[in-house]
């Protein structure tokens, strides 16, 4: 009889795939690594966690100082990849505690690679956050992420009291504005899935 499940768990992974789904499998039974006795956690889990829609993301965050050293952020192998598989870049921008004091933006790699390519071009190598007028410089000359990447920006949510979705509370933190391309991106992925299902014959 466990060997009969095991070929089924088997074929879970392979179903996600046939629709471009993201797919985790969950240990039975993890055992505490001092007395050796069941996590009550672990006991609670179903076999698979499968994602509707897989977006790639690669994070990026500024320095102490405030900015970010853009040129040379992402390899040439990441580079390849989101050509291939079209992503975001999710940066964080700001010194001190957000979200008075920070920015962050979920940038499509298409969009991040136009900007920064142009601005290595122009000689800069490096951009702050600058929360200021638009069109205004920061001290390197550089125009700042709140106005290249305004459209992109995210919100921040305060903490969120037994969440819906996560069926936890959940930390105060940045979220997606609803107009945001990610949504857009997330709704034609699933609309492809969808697509791709054979139509049954009568």
């Amino acid at each position: 009889m466990a060997k009969k499940r095991k070929g089924a768990e088997g074929r879970i992974p392979n179903l996600a795939k046939r629709y471009g789904f993201g797919w985790r499998k969950y240990r039975d039974v993890t055992l505490c690594i001092h007395c050796f006795k069941p996590q009550p956690k672990s006991e609670r889990m179903p076999d698979f966690s499968i994602a509707p829609a897989i977006l790639y993301v690669e994070v990026k965050e500024s320095g102490k100082d405030g900015r970010f050293s853009f040129k040379n952020s992402v390899t040439d192998i990441q580079r390849e990849f989101f050509k291939d598989y079209p992503g975001f870049i999710f940066l964080e921008m700001g010194s001190g505690r957000a979200p008075k004091h920070k920015s962050a933006y979920m940038i499509p790699t298409e969009i991040w690679f136009s900007v920064t390519d142009d601005l290595i071009e122009l000689g800069y190598a490096s951009f702050g956050r600058e929360k200021s007028r638009p069109l205004k410089k920061d001290e390197k000359g550089c125009p700042g992420t709140d106005f290249l990447f305004l459209e992109w920006e995210c919100d921040w949510v305060p903490m969120q009291r037994d969440c819906s979705l996560a069926n936890d509370d959940l930390p105060g933190g940045w979220d997606i504005p609803i107009d945001h391309p990610f949504w857009k991106q997330t709704e034609a992925k699933l609309l492809k899935a969808m697509n791709s299902i054979p139509k049954k014959t009568t």
